[in-house]
């Protein structure tokens, strides 16, 4: 009879030993899991707050240059009317050339004005003449933008291949125009054979946007499928759309990094036949 309750007693034992051990190993888990949730948490909270952050830089950035764009309309109406007065040429640089958009180097030409200004007379010969407290006060937020302000406009549009028929004569005028781009001086030496090489560059460009999926040539003349006849020996890499950036250049067959540096500067994906 003793020797049964003791068998019991230590049965009870090892049964509550497993419980506990069960309870430990549960609740383990329940604050492991909920410290992971809690990290996760807080990480896609932090870059949800960087994210607004951005969105607003960004759109801090636009607000900035169109005031910009702004005073430069006006400077150029005065320099306009200056000149007709005086019947001499009378001209201004744009505005966005002259000012910097750029937050951190204005913080830095502030806080170097502050700095020299406690230093007294030393302070003469310094960026004193500039009045930045109204810009620090602007400045009083955190991270910076960069903008840099272009005249598109002016720049060679590769979406207008998109909207010529391949067969018209505007295409091949196009094309011709985009060929001797290539052919400037700059290029040289980026085509193994310069004439040769600008000239499929410059078909492949046309093809990349323009809609068919055939590889056009001059005066309207097709040879098969894009892809077919030429380096790439398909036609994935054609997209047959409007380029959404000017980054999808590089996707073209005969494209280069070299080339794509000195292309972007005369080429743009903005214009009347853009998006």
């Amino acid at each position: 009879m003793l020797d049964s309750l003791k068998k019991k007693i230590k049965s009870s034992r090892g049964v509550a030993l497993l419980l506990v051990m069960g309870t430990l190993v549960i609740l383990t888990t329940v604050v492991v899991e909920f410290a992971y949730q809690s990290q996760v948490t807080y990480h896609v909270a932090y870059n949800q707050l960087d994210r607004t952050q951005a969105y607003f830089l960004a759109n801090s950035g636009i607000g900035f240059s169109k005031l910009i764009l702004k005073y430069n309309q006006e400077i150029q109406k005065i320099a306009a009317q200056a000149a007709k007065r005086s019947g001499a040429q009378v001209e201004v640089p744009p505005l966005y050339e002259l000012i910097p958009i750029n937050t951190a180097l204005i913080r830095s030409l502030s806080s170097g004005t502050k700095s020299e200004t406690g230093e007294g007379e030393a302070s003469g010969g310094s960026l004193n003449f500039l009045d930045l407290k109204g810009a620090s006060d602007f400045l009083n937020f955190k991270g910076d933008f960069i903008v840099e302000i272009k005249e598109e406009d002016t720049r060679f549009n590769l979406n207008a291949f998109y909207r010529l028929d391949p067969k018209q004569a505007n295409y091949d005028v196009l094309k011709s125009c985009l060929y001797y781009l290539l052919l400037r001086e700059e290029f040289s030496g980026l085509f193994e054979d310069r004439f040769r090489g600008a000239k499929e560059l410059a078909q492949n460009i046309a093809d990349f946007i323009d809609p068919d999926d055939l590889y056009n040539e001059v005066d309207g003349q097709s040879r098969g499928r894009e892809g077919i006849g030429n380096r790439t020996g398909n036609n994935l890499g054609m997209k047959n759309a409007k380029l959404l950036t000017l980054e999808e250049l590089n996707m073209v067959p005969g494209m280069t990094g070299p080339i794509y540096e000195k292309l972007k500067n005369y080429v743009t994906d903005y214009g009347p036949d853009a998006k």
